[in-house]
């Protein structure tokens, strides 16, 4: 069974997939952007922190001794999770919207050499991958994480661990905009390294820290929720000061989702029909647009429903679609024993 611990990141992974759902869900249709801005202002100024401050809690929680990691084994078993599938899904989602371009309303480049830049920078000059740009730039966090541990740079150490967020925050505040930052999605690695690292600090000091999630009624949730939501509301011109609120917002967002999501965690009918979902987040990641696509081509293109119902209809879809690729896979004993299948979906 799953320790504490364990159940709350399972369930804040629970809850990061759906807001990353719905924040796809439409929302580069310019009328759902119109009336739907905040939502999506509120959803992005943390929903990516918070799943890699949940990865960099489950390295922490699964390599115990970060300078005693094998960096051969290691790696290849990143690039089989996270590379393999973010290919294989790749070249799936590049054929589809090649064949489906006349119904798109996004600007797409279908050029060969998109095509080979796409695999090492997902958002190049509007890549069709740019949904699947998480698992690029957590496979090359790993990369990074792995030459600190060959270096015997322990990022427990909480003086490393936060000179290190400064350096690494530093450098995207003041690197220079241009398409080398796409590279290896390097632009990214340098905002949420950090979220990163905050994740293995607070693998270290949970017990200390356990009243940043403890539940004591829904008021602690509903005030971080409040503060986070005021995130709708900010906008400098300042790159510096807008930077500093971009973090402050972040942290407050896994605050709340620690908080909130240890609420939930109380209800018995969570713990027995909610939390199994926990583990199907990175399917439902990896599968979510195969389900928003249908529905987007359908609802938008075909039927022109309302905008409200575009977005309803990509979210539902977005995670059913998913969930029940997952559960045929795990019922049937014949697709379950593919090793290749289980990788591409992430089980």
């Amino acid at each position: 069974m799953m320790n504490k611990s364990n159940k709350l990141m399972a369930l804040m992974s629970l809850w990061g997939i759906i807001l990353v759902v719905l924040g796809h869900s439409g929302f580069e249709e310019a009328i759902v952007m119109d009336n739907l801005f905040d939502l999506h202002k509120y959803i992005y100024s943390y929903h990516m922190p918070l799943f890699f401050f949940i990865s960099g809690y489950l390295y922490a929680l699964t390599n115990p001794v970060f300078t005693q990691i094998d960096p051969l084994k290691f790696l290849k078993k990143k690039i089989l999770r996270l590379y393999v599938p973010y290919v294989v899904l790749g070249l799936v989602i590049f054929c589809i919207k090649w064949s489906l371009s006349g119904l798109s309303h996004a600007e797409r480049d279908f050029s060969v050499s998109n095509f080979f830049m796409m695999f090492i920078a997902p958002h190049w000059q509007s890549s069709t991958m740019g949904y699947l740009w998480y698992i690029v730039t957590l496979y090359f966090l790993f990369v990074f994480v792995t030459i600190l541990s060959v270096c015997k740079i322990d990022l427990r150490n909480i003086v490393i661990a936060l000179l290190l967020i400064v350096i690494l925050w530093g450098l995207k505040l003041y690197a220079p905009s241009s398409a080398f930052m796409n590279l290896f999605n390097l632009s990214s690695l340098l905002w949420y390294t950090p979220f990163f690292i905050m994740g293995i600090l607070y693998d270290k000091y949970e017990s200390s820290l356990s009243i940043l999630g403890a539940f004591n009624g829904w008021i602690k949730p509903l005030l971080l929720f409040c503060v986070s939501a005021s995130s709708v509301f900010v906008a400098f011109d300042n790159t510096a000061i807008d930077m500093m609120f971009r973090i402050f917002y972040a942290i407050i967002g896994i605050v709340f989702s620690m908080s909130f999501c240890n609420g939930l965690l109380q209800s018995y009918f969570v713990q027995k029909n909610v939390l199994c979902y926990g583990n199907m987040t990175y399917t439902i990641y990896l599968l979510s647009f195969f389900g928003q696509y249908a529905a987007k081509v359908f609802f938008v293109n075909i039927m022109r429903a309302h905008w409200s119902i575009c977005v309803i209809a990509m979210f539902i879809s977005g995670l059913l679609f998913p969930i029940l690729i997952y559960r045929i896979v795990r019922k049937s004993e014949t697709l379950y024993k593919s090793k290749f299948l289980k990788l591409i979906i992430g089980i």
